[in-house]
């Protein structure tokens, strides 16, 4: 996502700063107007905001004034930290200012019966909860406001385009995306396979979301850590942006095959949260990856599954042939313009 954030009101709200912070670390271009950057941010000035090169805007408190950023940025979704002292203070002006953009707003608990019963013309289901508990450590990419904004974002830049789902295209990295390294927990190791590039952007050309769905298992197992794990998926972003490519979400599983997760592929847990988040209708989406595993995982979910010859190519020793087969392609376009060929892709989309 390219993401601007209005600076003033920020100093009173350490979990939005950490999770703008994370944001950043996480590979999302993020923007901060009138105020010192957070870590990894840019810092330009209200004059310089260009309409188009945005596509959300965050802030604290006053709505009025983040909505008016937004504006001037042309940009649809905004994502605000509030607390009943906001809500309570709500005018004509800033009901309007809601409704000018998709808004999710983050409170805290304690917030919950403002949030409820105040005329603040805010949906119920558009309000998020901060993570309880205490105030939490380790690098800004690993922590649970990061992901809560992440995701925040995410559902208003969703809603934004309508109430219609929209059929997906779902990815896998390692082998489809990428050059296949194994446990992979070194960004420098990221290498995009040829016509990666063209084919994620013939996709979003064409509607599609695109989310990345990535099994980890280096983490469960040690290899690396979950801070390196988003590293690596920070310096895929930020190799797509410069090709002209913006993921639509990212979401892997940090558990090792042992664990019995659900978010595991073949596990579909990923891809129903996603869809939920995104407006993604699965039975018209696609996945493709080099593993049967993805294959597999995307006809568990009730998608079509197909294999590229990329990576693994579906050949893993061990491992019996799918029944019934998966789709074969040579590569990743080839499986994409196959995908938007497909009946369901035009119906959706």
């Amino acid at each position: 996502m390219r993401l601007l954030v209005r600076g003033h009101g920020l100093a009173g709200e350490p979990r939005l700063r950490s999770a703008i912070a994370g944001l950043a670390g996480r590979g999302h271009r993020v923007a901060v107007v009138g105020a010192d950057p957070e870590p990894g941010c840019e810092s330009i000035a209200e004059r310089e905001v260009a309409a188009g090169a945005w596509e959300g805007v965050i802030g604290a408190g006053a709505v009025t004034g983040i909505a008016a950023l937004g504006r001037r940025a042309a940009v649809r979704a905004m994502v605000v930290a509030a607390d009943a002292a906001v809500l309570a203070r709500m005018g004509w002006a800033d009901r309007m200012a809601w409704t000018s953009l998709t808004a999710f707003v983050l409170i805290d608990e304690s917030d919950a019966t403002a949030a409820r019963d105040g005329a603040h013309g805010v949906p119920l289901e558009h309000f998020v909860l901060w993570p309880g508990g205490t105030p939490s450590e380790g690098p800004a990419t690993t922590r649970p406001e990061t992901e809560m904004v992440e995701r925040a974002a995410e559902r208003a830049l969703a809603r934004s385009l309508g109430p219609a789902p929209r059929a997906a295209l779902f990815v896998d990295r390692d082998g489809t995306l990428i050059v296949e390294h194994g446990y992979l927990g070194d960004p420098a190791g990221v290498e995009l396979l040829p016509g990666v590039a063209q084919a994620l952007r013939e996709a979003r050309t064409a509607g599609h979301p695109v989310v990345v769905i990535s099994n980890q298992a280096g983490v469960g197992r040690g290899r690396f850590s979950l801070a390196d794990a988003y590293a690596v998926m920070a310096e895929l972003r930020r190799r797509l942006r410069a090709a002209g490519v913006e993921l639509d979400s990212v979401r892997f599983c940090p558990h090792a095959p042992e664990d019995g997760c659900h978010c595991r592929k073949p596990g579909t847990l990923l891809f129903e949260r996603a869809a939920e988040d995104l407006q993604i209708h699965l039975p018209h989406s696609f996945m493709v990856g080099d593993k049967q595993l993805d294959a597999e995982a995307g006809r568990r979910a009730g998608m079509v599954g197909a294999i590229v010859a990329s990576g693994y190519g579906g050949e893993e020793p061990g491992v019996p042939p799918l029944t019934p087969p998966a789709l074969r392609s040579p590569d990743l376009l080839s499986a994409v313009r196959g995908f938007l060929a497909r009946e369901e892709a035009r119906v959706i989309g």
